[in-house]
């Protein structure tokens, strides 16, 4: 297992992101997307442009992100 972080660029910062671990680079993207979804779903001013939930490994090293983006 190797643990992941979550941060939010754009702005907001998510407070408590001690991390998880998961199994694979694979499911944390997917974790990923979940949260910009769930941050995203009926909060527009969590949402926007430049705003990205980012994944970084237990290395430092940012692997992916998922853009934020308002859906009613």
């Amino acid at each position: 297992m190797t643990r992941y972080f979550f941060p939010l660029l754009g702005g907001i910062r998510l407070s408590g992101d001690s991390g998880i671990d998961l199994p694979n680079r694979r499911a944390a993207i997917e974790h990923a997307a979940r949260i910009a979804r769930g941050g995203a779903k009926g909060t527009p001013n969590y949402a926007g442009p430049s705003r990205f939930v980012v994944v970084i490994n237990e290395s430092g090293e940012e692997v992916f992100r998922a853009p934020v983006q308002h859906r009613n």
